[in-house]
């Protein structure tokens, strides 16, 4: 079965964890658009033509869920 190269947004404060999800992706054929530690550096991202993201509930400034919600509600994994 084919394969569908997905942009995905990594939100992760701890630089490892990112790294480790960075390369995991990649491996995996997938594209990382943005590797994020911030809801700030992440939000354009959201509007910026991604397939899904893997957030960290609790990064250095918040709580991920009203980019959790933003995703939902624009039908993103």
């Amino acid at each position: 079965m084919g394969h569908t190269l997905r942009r995905i947004l990594i939100v992760e404060d701890d630089p490892l964890t990112s790294l480790d999800l960075e390369a995991t992706m990649e491996e995996h054929g997938h594209e990382v658009a943005g590797a994020c530690a911030s809801i700030a550096e992440a939000a354009p991202l959201v509007e910026d033509g991604i397939d899904a993201a893997v957030l960290d509930i609790d990064v250095l400034d918040g709580k991920t869920f009203g980019l959790a919600r933003r995703l939902r509600e624009r039908g993103l994994p």
